[in-house]
């Protein structure tokens, strides 16, 4: 049975929402969007007002400009999305103080790290907790992506007010979009994508889940990144200050995009490329995108939402292929889902080899302790077709047929996850 997308809001959502049309159409309260207005709640909620280097300007600028014009949203996703790029502009805001304290942490080495792409729903959320079990990995988790400074110390009576905190945002988050969670698990302790790193500079894919916004995806298609991974490093470098990290655990599709400069600023990187049937790829992230929207959107367009993945997605692997063939196919481990899926211990110990390095007894243990606890459905099924986003079997195999040669990609009738 295909899962209902168009899961029902909590009634509080609803409300809400409409009060704020009323008082948006009434001139009561004023757009949330706007950079000035968020450059100067920024500096006054974490009372600074030294940004650092003004890279992140341009993107600030362009995807506000496209959310107001082309995203269609509701008050509740305006005022959603006003926080989202707020606490971001807090992050840089509370980073630049906390570095004129500590200079010396940008000349630390972040130590050949494994990172996770590939495109998204093959398998990398698993893949990344998997390699968390390891003792001697370090992943991103969601708090500390977005609260990194000061760094977490160990045992922090703060840190627990932080983590709490930030536990309260993704329950509402998880309140008011229904049905996420069976697709996608989040949580605040959780390993999540560095691609929340890349988004406080403001040159990240990422925002396009939220809304349909052209504008801002094509500038990013073309956007030099170079800031933008420099400053994830930064904020590794922060995290790994006060609770060094032996190697770090990362995963994000986007690195798709560009790889040359993801190795320029993590040259000794372990690269893990994902692969599955992309009819499954994209109808999968297609429901995600329009679960996701519908939190922020009364307007909601699943045949755009199609177009949309199609392009963008067929955009990054394009991309990466492109770079593989150039003579860096020695930097990837390659892992087909199903594979994976059917046995993933055993992915993992096959991936350790690549790199030459050993799963440990421990390590196995506490994976296998994990996939029993979070067996998959734990938090509800999920089922989708590429009919629903005005898509086909052909259309897809247009858009991905050398990649499915290239890396013998086989199609599949399993359509779950």
């Amino acid at each position: 049975m295909k899962r209902n997308t168009k899961s029902r809001r909590p009634l509080s959502y609803s409300i809400l929402n409409v009060a704020g049309k009323v008082l948006i159409g009434s001139c009561l309260i004023k757009k949330f969007l706007d950079v000035d207005l968020l450059l100067k709640k920024a500096c006054e909620k974490s009372d600074l007002n030294d940004f650092g280097p003004d890279s992140f300007r341009e993107g600030l600028g362009l995807l506000v400009e496209s959310l107001n014009r082309e995203a269609k949203l509701n008050p509740i996703g305006q005022y959603s999305l006003y926080l989202i790029l707020l606490n971001s502009l807090i992050v840089r805001l509370k980073t630049q103080d906390w570095l004129k304290s500590n200079p010396e942490v940008v000349t630390d080495r972040v130590e050949s790290p494994f990172i996770i792409l590939g495109m998204p729903r093959t398998g990398t959320t698993l893949l990344s907790f998997l390699l968390e079990m390891d003792p001697e990995n370090r992943s991103l988790l969601m708090w500390e992506s977005e609260d990194p400074a000061p760094p977490p110390q160990i045992g922090g009576e703060e840190d627990l007010l932080r983590i709490r905190a930030y536990s309260d945002k993704v329950k509402m988050f998880k309140k008011n979009i229904p049905g996420f969670e069976a697709i996608h698990p989040i949580g605040a302790t959780l390993p999540t994508e560095c691609i929340m790193l890349l988004g406080h500079e403001f040159k990240n894919v990422f925002f396009t889940l939220f809304a349909n916004i052209p504008t801002y995806r094509e500038w990013f298609m073309g956007a030099d990144a170079l800031s933008a991974y420099k400053y994830h490093k930064l904020i590794l470098q922060i995290l790994q200050s006060s609770t060094p990290a032996q190697s770090w655990s990362l995963k994000s599709p986007a690195h798709l995009f560009n790889l040359q400069t993801l190795l320029d600023v993590y040259p000794d990187a372990k690269l893990i490329f994902t692969h599955r049937d992309p009819r499954k790829v994209i109808s999968s992230f297609c429901s995600l995108t329009a679960v996701t929207r519908r939190g922020f959107s009364d307007e909601v367009d699943p045949i755009g939402i199609g177009s949309e993945a199609l392009n963008t997605i067929s955009e990054g692997v394009k991309r990466a292929m492109d770079f593989e063939k150039k003579g860096a196919d020695n930097r990837f481990f390659h892992l087909e889902f199903a594979k994976f899926m059917s046995n993933p211990i055993d992915a993992v110990k096959e991936l350790y080899r690549r790199f030459g390095k050993e799963v440990r007894p421990l390590h196995e243990k506490r994976m296998r302790a994990w996939i029993k606890f979070y067996p998959r459905n734990k938090y509800g099924s999920h089922s989708y077709s590429l009919s629903d986003y005005g898509l086909t079997t052909e259309k897809v195999e247009e858009a991905f047929g050398e990649y499915r040669a290239q890396y013998n990609i086989p199609f599949s009738n399993n359509y779950e996850h």
